[in-house]
């Protein structure tokens, strides 16, 4: 195992450069931008160089990654809202930072503000209506990262109906909080949702899974997790 900086030193690298890399969003571990180069790693293969991409800030600047005839693909930091918010006007969210940069974006999926990811999101009426069948016929794989407290080592599913209001105003698992043991069915507006996990690293109680979703519902990694 070696740190991101001992790599790029073997490959060249002063210390000036790898600053300059770092600090400027050009280093990318596992798909996405990190300016820590002091992070140990175990495969390099997924360590890329992007000498030639747009300057960003790590953790504050969202930036596009691919372009596509009807869509982009935005890497999108935490703590940045994915859609306009009710109640938050004059905030950056991935739609406007799309609209700015290429003139129109219109949404496919959301990322949750504090998540950070990969984000789709079209430009065109057709780009947009045809990566939501996909989505919706289940041909676009998800996945993500969590951190939760676990000592899980193999594999596993969780699914259930998800409410708008599990009692204090969040949204939560029906099948944990339904407030009246005599309550059989689900209500009406709940939302059935699947996740896979699949753990990745496990250490002093907590655990890294790889999480793919069946359903893209509101906080279902968070409610799930």
């Amino acid at each position: 195992m070696s740190t991101i900086r001992s790599i790029l030193k073997e490959q060249g690298y002063s210390n000036n450069d790898i600053k300059t890399l770092l600090k400027s969003g050009k280093i990318w571990f596992m798909d996405a931008p990190t300016s820590d180069g002091g992070r140990i790693i175990e495969n390099q293969s997924q360590l890329i160089i992007k000498e030639h991409t747009p300057k960003m800030t790590v953790g504050r600047d969202p930036v596009i990654v691919h372009k596509d005839t009807h869509f982009v693909i935005v890497y999108k930091p935490a703590n940045y809202l994915a859609v306009p918010a009710r109640g938050r006007q004059g905030e950056h969210s991935i739609l406007s930072f799309v609209r700015m940069v290429i003139g129109d974006g219109l949404a496919v999926h959301r990322l949750d503000e504090g998540t950070s990811g990969l984000m789709m999101v079209a430009i065109t009426e057709y780009g947009q209506n045809h990566l939501k069948e996909l989505l919706a016929q289940r041909k676009i794989t998800r996945q993500y990262l969590c951190i939760v407290k676990s000592k899980k080592t193999t594999p596993f599913d969780i699914e259930g109906h998800l409410i708008r209001n599990r009692g204090d105003g969040k949204r939560g698992s029906w099948e944990k909080y339904k407030m009246k043991p005599e309550d059989s069915q689900p209500p009406e507006d709940s939302k059935w949702s699947k996740s896979q996990f699949v753990p990745k690293k496990n250490a002093k109680g907590l655990a890294i899974f790889g999480v793919t979703l069946e359903t893209g519902r509101t906080h279902q990694i968070r409610i799930h997790g």
